[in-house]
């Protein structure tokens, strides 16, 4: 491994990615989702998601950067296909949040386990369609040409994806030890209802610019 190449990516890599992960997103909102549960467990898993599914995501820039030569309609197409899958995806989460709001029986009515499984695949793909945090992969691994060695390709999608688990594990184990569910009351679930509605406007702002594109 050329160990100045590896340096050089990382020193970029690093705090340019932190100022993305600490950027509000889809993926705090699915975070701060699961935490409403008050299970530790739901949170990791979601967490563990995204970070798999960014690690994914970076893998997937990585080799697009290598393949210069798919720029143009495929990755056109590559990209409204994302869009529509994490819309898709947002849309589901932001309706069945909703409809959980004043509902007690929904929260218990599978086991944790399926729910921790449901939680991590949100999160995994959530984070490999998100129409935010790819383009960054792609314009950063596009802009360093040493992540077409194999070991520091693999070194900065490892490091993407620890990152990503790393933070939004720390998140959202602050918000479900703070215990702010249990200060709410049985009439109080407008935090539900808040992140329900939000969904559908990212959803919206991800799908907005194929909209606003046209046919052509």
């Amino acid at each position: 491994m050329a160990t100045s190449s590896l340096v050089a990516l990382l020193s970029g890599l690093i705090p340019a990615y932190a100022l993305v992960l600490s950027s509000p997103g889809p993926n705090l909102l699915l975070i701060i989702r699961a935490s409403l549960s008050g299970s530790p467990g739901a949170t990791v898993a979601a967490a563990s998601g995204i970070g798999i599914g960014a690690g994914v995501a970076a893998s997937c820039a990585v080799l697009a950067a290598s393949l210069v030569s798919l720029q143009g309609a495929v990755l056109d197409w590559a990209e409204a296909a994302g869009r529509v899958v994490f819309a898709l995806l947002l849309i589901r989460s932001g309706w069945r949040t909703l409809r959980r709001v004043g509902s007690v029986a929904d929260a218990t009515s599978a086991s944790p386990e399926i729910r921790h499984a449901a939680q991590f695949r949100l999160g995994a793909v959530a984070a490999m369609s998100n129409p935010l945090t790819v383009p960054f992969f792609a314009a950063f691994f596009l802009a360093h040409r040493e992540t077409r060695e194999l070991p520091v390709a693999i070194a900065a999608c490892s490091l993407v994806a620890l990152m990503a688990t790393g933070w939004f594990i720390a998140v959202g184990m602050l918000l479900v030890r703070s215990g702010w569910r249990m200060r709410m009351s049985s009439n109080a679930r407008w935090p539900e209802a808040a992140i329900g509605c939000a969904f559908f406007l990212c959803a919206g702002a991800a799908i907005w610019p194929l909209c606003a594109s046209g046919p052509g």
